[in-house]
């Protein structure tokens, strides 16, 4: 009798845990989006405005002191991949397509938020020359973003369609599949000056 008893409440035991929900798996998509760039500046203020060091040695280890307590992070996707380098230059592997906030998050400044708007699936998005100042990010150069795009006939052609990035329209470029070997790597910061 005392065999059945247990037998029966190891039985129940089992069908309880296999009848139990699963856990729901974070949404992870089968079509990442890669987005790389680099901060050419974090503007801090000073006393009275923005405060710049002229000397370059100085203003080099400002920079670098800067951007190594510097993180991101996309909203909503836990799953992404990729870090901030102390050369400004960035990469997030595993972005979802479509809509998405990237944040710049320093100690003690509130968060700064970069929007992208309708990324294609499998895309490569490329920003350089930002510039985080008063609470925002700027692009010094936006005809410098890329959005590039694996060509199935491998040619390079603008495609239909356009991704807005912090408020700019940049088109979508398609190329050549050996064109994205490099988009999972870090791009090499180089200076932009702000376009008039």
């Amino acid at each position: 009798m005392k065999r059945r008893t247990l037998l029966l409440a190891l039985l129940g035991l089992a069908a309880s845990y296999c009848s139990a929900p699963a856990k729901k798996e974070a949404d992870v998509s089968r079509t990442p989006v890669s987005v790389r760039g680099w901060v050419q500046d974090i503007e801090t203020p000073g006393k009275e405005g923005t405060f710049k060091v002229m000397d370059s040695g100085t203003e080099r280890a400002r920079k670098v002191a800067l951007f190594k307590e510097t993180t991101l992070f996309v909203e909503k996707a836990p799953y992404v991949t990729g870090a901030f380098g102390e050369n400004g230059a960035f990469v997030l592997l595993d972005v979802p397509p479509g809509d998405c906030a990237i944040y710049f998050q320093r100690p003690g400044v509130p968060d700064v938020k970069l929007l992208l708007e309708h990324v294609p699936a499998n895309a490569d998005v490329v920003i350089p020359g930002l510039v985080i100042r008063n609470g925002a990010i700027d692009l010094l150069d936006p005809s410098r973003v890329q959005v590039r795009l694996s060509s199935e006939s491998g040619t390079e052609k603008l495609l239909k369609g356009t991704v807005v990035v912090a408020g700019h329209t940049v088109p979508i470029r398609e190329v050549p599949l050996n064109s994205l070997m490099d988009r999972r790597e870090y791009p090499t910061p180089v200076a932009i000056r702000a376009k008039p």
